[in-house]
């Protein structure tokens, strides 16, 4: 799915989670820098569903950037 798509396929949930009272849940599991490049694992709630993301970011323009994005779903989100 290309960015385009995701940001289009997120858009179209309505009403957003946080307007239908569902807690937010984004928790930092681990951070590995190393010089300009960085690897950052997240757990999150998203859709009813538990993600286990894995993100690959580099540092350039004095901002940090996501470059990859890998998930795997854990299962029903814990409510």
């Amino acid at each position: 799915m290309s960015v385009d798509d995701f940001a289009g396929f997120v858009a179209s949930q309505q009403p957003s989670p946080s307007e239908q009272g569902v807690p937010a849940r984004l928790d930092i599991e681990s951070v590995e820098i190393s010089g300009h490049t960085a690897v950052a694992r997240v757990r999150d709630d998203y859709l009813g569903m538990t993600f286990l993301d894995t993100l690959s970011l580099l540092f350039a323009d004095d901002t940090w950037r996501i470059y990859n994005k890998l998930f795997h779903v854990e299962g029903p989100a814990a409510r």
